[in-house]
């Protein structure tokens, strides 16, 4: 493959990319006033939930959560560490963390807890919104 089609190639992936995020940011922002509220923010980590939740009860066993893969990960904060500091916490490290009665499933409300975490701490100027740079920062 020559350079040309290599550069196209990689161009066209970056642009499905960007368009991919503002989709998601619009979804997000669902008053669409360019900002993410908390408020929409706790509605989009919900869906998220709902969305992962196979048979509706409100919990997230081990085999919806594999099931998941990354976006499970993608809407909560389970308190990690920097990056660069080592070593991150491990996967059971991390669903320990959110599993707040230690009853092996991760609630809507435990879920809930952690999407507001990430909201706080993706929210780097503390003004109660995500602008589509904090909001893509974090993810």
């Amino acid at each position: 493959m020559s350079y040309f089609p290599r550069l196209l190639s990689l161009a066209l992936l970056a642009s499905a990319s960007t368009q991919a995020r503002a989709g998601e940011f619009e979804t997000a922002d669902s008053n669409h006033d360019g900002r993410v509220s908390s408020g929409e923010h706790e509605g989009y980590v919900r869906a998220a939930f709902d969305r992962m939740d196979g048979n509706g009860d409100d919990k997230l066993t081990q085999a919806e959560i594999d099931a998941a893969g990354k976006a499970f990960w993608r809407h909560v904060d389970a308190g990690g560490t920097p990056r660069g500091a080592a070593p991150p916490p491990t996967t059971a490290e991390k669903l320990q963390r959110l599993d707040a009665n230690q009853d092996g499933l991760i609630s809507q409300g435990e879920y809930a807890t952690a999407g507001a975490a990430k909201f706080q701490t993706i929210d780097k100027n503390h003004n109660g919104e995500l602008s589509f740079e904090e909001f893509w920062a974090g993810f």
